[in-house]
């Protein structure tokens, strides 16, 4: 029988009330899909972790984990990015989400896998949260 035409799912739900369609037209228990999040998620946020600091890692000064501005001692995962040295980000994240509206927009973890998955290429660096918005401001004024 064919997915679409199914009333319940695997677990017995009612699909007709609890079903997420995707934009593909394929539909998913809400209720198993909750399970599902739920169950997995420490290991999923440690792996997203953990693929940070390899990220970030690479692209800090002498592959450290640190910040990439001189004269910053910024260490913390927490204050820590991925910067697009070339002010690309927008284009880099719309090619993640292949130019669709998604839910993430295509930064964070999505850069950060992208990044990962491409062999580190260059045109990344790794800066603190107050570079960002130093680097942001001071091209507003060359502008």
């Amino acid at each position: 029988m064919s997915r679409t035409k199914q009333t319940h799912c695997k677990c017995g739900h009612i699909l007709e009330e609890n079903a997420y369609i995707y934009p593909d037209g394929h539909r998913q228990c809400k209720i198993c899909k909750g399970k599902f999040n739920t169950k997995n998620k420490p290991l999923v946020v440690k792996n997203n972790r953990d693929r940070k600091i390899r990220v970030l890692t690479h692209y800090g000064p002498r592959h450290r984990l640190r910040c990439c501005w001189k004269g910053c001692l910024v260490k913390d995962i927490d204050m820590l990015s991925l910067d697009h040295i070339n002010n690309d980000g927008a284009k880099h994240r719309e090619e993640l989400t292949n130019g669709q509206n998604k839910r993430h927009g295509g930064g964070g973890r999505s850069a950060y896998r992208d990044v990962e998955k491409r062999g580190f290429p260059l045109g990344f660096q790794t800066l603190c949260f107050n570079h960002q918005m130093k680097k942001q401001l001071m091209l507003l004024r060359k502008n």
